[in-house]
């Protein structure tokens, strides 16, 4: 996983619900290792509740990121994936 790919899915990750700052931090070490992994893969290793777990399928599923990503860049946010 190249570094743009990586700020993507942290950008990604970080707009979804269900998932706080550790899990998170987890996710992206899983990702590092394994670039492959499902949103079940990733749930299932930072041992989301299942509340949690339905919350962050339906809100990654709505995230469209580069819509996200467009709209911060045309507000001259800095620090984000090109």
């Amino acid at each position: 996983m190249n570094l743009t790919e990586l700020n993507e899915w942290l950008f990604h990750l970080a707009h979804c619900q269900g998932v706080g700052a550790s899990s998170r931090i987890r996710m992206i070490a899983e990702l590092i290792d394994n670039p492959s992994l499902s949103l079940f893969d990733l749930a299932f290793t930072t041992n989301l509740s299942t509340k949690n777990t339905k919350l962050f399928y339906e809100s990654y599923e709505k995230i469209d990121r580069q819509a996200a990503l467009n709209h911060y860049k045309e507000k001259k946010l800095t620090g984000l994936p090109s």
